[in-house]
């Protein structure tokens, strides 16, 4: 089993916001993932939680089944999700308070939170701090790649 943050590159691609490719990967990325031995780590009431509650609003009927397999499969699975409280987050270590950006903050401080969690970005500024700091991640692609198979 393994541990991820995952950044709101999720809801881009299933939104439709980064092509239909992405959009199908990451369908399939959800369905794989909710028969995985795998986790994600997540914030409640983060920006990344926000939006897949936003996409769950959303008129568009792909949008909302989209939404509703990641919630039914994922958010309420609790073996599939660690949620987490603002209140128990560990502080982020001074150097990387200071580098990382304020809206990445909860992201490094999730992953810190649950030892041994990656996180999976596409923010390549945030990944050259993470690997100066010693902490794991992977990319979008490499994260799908790497545990579903997925090619980009």
């Amino acid at each position: 089993m393994a541990d991820f943050v995952i950044n709101e590159w999720l809801w881009a691609d299933l939104a439709g916001s980064n092509q239909q490719k992405a959009q199908a990967d990451s369908l399939a990325f959800i369905e794989q993932f909710t028969k995985s031995n795998h986790r994600l780590v997540l914030l409640e009431g983060s920006p990344f939680d926000q939006k897949a509650w936003s996409l769950c609003e959303s008129q568009n009927p792909l949008h909302k089944h989209l939404s509703k397999l990641f919630v039914l499969g994922v958010r309420q699975d609790p073996q599939r999700v660690f949620i987490l409280n603002a209140q128990n987050l560990p502080a982020l270590p001074g150097d990387l308070a200071n580098r990382v950006k304020p809206d990445d903050h909860y992201l490094v401080q999730a992953q810190l939170a649950v030892p041994g969690a990656a996180l999976v970005t596409t923010d390549e500024p945030l990944t050259v701090l993470l690997q100066e700091a010693g902490l794991p991640f992977m990319s979008r692609e490499q994260f799908l790649l790497t545990y579903f198979g997925i090619h980009n």
